[in-house]
Order: C-alpha cells, then sequence, then structure tokens
C-alpha cells in the first residue's frame, strides 16, 4: 500500500466508514508526501490510524520532509514484525528539542520491539535522526543488510554506530558518501 498524502488519507479514515481498518494483510507500506505539500500541510498528520496495519506489516518506507522524525519513529515501534526499513527523507530540523538541544527524548521500549532482520535504508535527511533513535534501542537492531547515504560528516559516526550493532548478523552493506547533497 503506498499512502502520498497521510493527513488527507488519515483525516478521511476519522471519518465513519473509514477504510483504513477495511485492509487486514498489508505487508508493504509506503508512506510519503508530494512535493507541493508544505510543511504545514502534513506535519500534524495523525500517523495512529496506519498502526492497524501492525499484525501484518513486514516492510516500511518512509518519504517525506515534512513528518518529523519522533513520529516517524513512533509507527516504526508499533510494527512488531517489521523486518525492511527504509527512511528516504525526514527533517532532521525537527530533531532539535525546544530547548535548541539536540538530545533524544527517552525511548518507551515496546513490549513486542520489531524484529529488523531484512534491510536498513537511510537516505537524506533520515540519517542523523533515525539512526540515533535505532541505536538507542535497547533490544538491538538486527539487519542483515544496511544501505546508508551518508550526506555530512557527522553521518560518519552513526553509519559506524549501526555497523557495529548489527555485526552478527550483517551480509551486506553499501555505504554511499553523497556530501554535496546528490540525490540518491
Amino acid at each position: 500500500m503506498t499512502i502520498n498524502c497521510p493527513r488527507a488519507v488519515t483525516a478521511a479514515d476519522a471519518e465513519p466508514g473509514g477504510w483504513i481498518g477495511t485492509f487486514s494483510h498489508i505487508v508493504d507500506l509506503q508512506v510519503g508526501s508530494q512535493r507541493t505539500y508544505t510543511y504545514a500541510d502534513e506535519a500534524g498528520a495523525s500517523l495512529l490510524p496506519l498502526r492497524r496495519f501492525a499484525p501484518t506489516l513486514k516492510s516500511l518506507r518512509v518519504d517525506s520532509v515534512f513528518i518529523p522524525p519522533s513520529k516517524i519513529f513512533d509507527l516504526i515501534l508499533s510494527f512488531p514484525r517489521l523486518e525492511d526499513l527504509a527512511v528516504i527523507d525526514c527533517c532532521d530540523l525537527l530533531s532539535v528539542n525546544d530547548d535548541g538541544s539536540d538530545e533524544l527524548p527517552a525511548i518507551a521500549q515496546p513490549s513486542n520491539p520489531p524484529i529488523f532482520t531484512g534491510t536498513l535504508k537511510l537516505s537524506r535527511g533520515g540519517t542523523k535522526p533515525i539512526a540515533r533513535r535505532l541505536l538507542s534501542l535497547p533490544s538491538g537492531i538486527h539487519f542483515r543488510k544496511l544501505v546508508v547515504v551518508q550526506l555530512r560528516e557527522e553521518d560518519v559516526s552513526l553509519t559506524t554506530g549501526l555497523v557495529e550493532e548489527c555485526s552478527h548478523t550483517l551480509e551486506s552493506l553499501d555505504i554511499i558518501r553523497s556530501l554535496n547533497g546528490g540525490s540518491v
């Protein structure tokens, strides 16, 4: 299933006869925002209705500069069978707290954490905020394949942390240096 306008979709689902709950066997979900939307259009989108896919979802791809990393990560943690994860673009500027610090808020460990045994792809703005949150999970990560696009020098230490955390399960590693901000 692909959802290109999460705010409109989840708002429509809140109406009587909402349709998200009618899908019971979604295994692959792609959430993105069309580039014609603005931050104000999509940042307020509630992703809670998408949690209904938790029993069967194995693959999640998020590609939106408008959905805050905290909402993306909350969505990630709601899928206990999640194996493959791709965060292609999220606004890492939104990961800075109101006080200007870059500290991560405490993460409540889900009772059924995702299994993360497939592929992790982080690219463009998704690298820093999502990698830091994944590395802070007490249950660890167990990806077999990592694809990381490094945009900044600071991404090197996060990539190293991801590789070290997955070293016992890692079968394939693709690190792409794109320090000029080119597209991937």
